[in-house]
């Protein structure tokens, strides 16, 4: 019987050392984080834009205006977690929601990869880019549109004892459009719904050519 008792808790032990911590992939939670991810012109001033606007919390002071909310499944993006110095892909990936609520993630509780259960602590950057590419390294290695949030750190990860985190500390940041000049957001907003088309056939061309290598 004790030796029973001993290897099911040397198991518990076990699992619970392969458990891995979680968090909730959602950047607008009231009073927890409102953050944002635009679509920013390569020529506008300073780019590319990264800090919270007066609708985000915590509220800042970023100007927004000149630029869009991304919308729907253009663009990808995934948390990477800080391991020995550098960052590695953590979570799985989501997309955006559309209309009113573009610029936030499609939420869900994500597991952290490579993060145990309850850490007290994650430095994670929040990666986002053209959905043709599937992951954020080949995006940025062929120079379509990519970005990376500034990295920020969230407190008592979430497993088998605490809730999952929130991704408090992240800031609203914009991908920049380094090949287009649009000239205002008004347009911008109807080049995105043209555009989206032209998107989509790329992708489609390059999953083709994909197929037939």
């Amino acid at each position: 019987m004790k030796t029973l008792l001993a290897i099911m808790w040397i198991a518990v032990g076990t699992l619970s050392c392969l458990a891995q911590g979680t968090v909730v992939f959602n950047n607008n939670v009231p009073g927890k984080v409102v953050s944002h991810v635009y679509l920013e012109r390569a020529d506008f001033p300073n780019p590319p834009g990264v800090g919270n606007g007066p609708n985000d919390y915590p509220a800042g002071f970023k100007d927004w205006s000149r630029a869009v909310p991304i919308p729907g499944d253009l663009f990808s993006a995934q948390l990477y977690a800080e391991e020995g110095g550098i960052f590695v892909p953590a979570s799985q990936r989501t997309t955006f929601l559309t209309g009113a609520e573009a610029g936030f993630l499609k939420p869900f509780v994500a597991t952290l990869s490579g993060v145990p259960a309850d850490s007290a602590a994650v430095t994670l950057q929040l990666r986002v880019w053209y959905s043709a590419w599937p992951t954020w390294e080949q995006a940025f290695d062929n120079f379509d549109p990519n970005m990376v949030s500034p990295s920020f750190t969230i407190h008592n990860v979430g497993g088998n004892v605490n809730p999952p985190a929130y991704l408090t500390g992240l800031q609203s940041f914009a991908v920049p459009l380094l090949d287009l000049m649009i000239p205002e957001p008004s347009s911008l907003s109807l080049l995105l719904v043209g555009g989206a088309g032209m998107l989509l056939r790329r992708r489609a061309a390059i999953q083709r050519r994909k197929a037939v290598a």
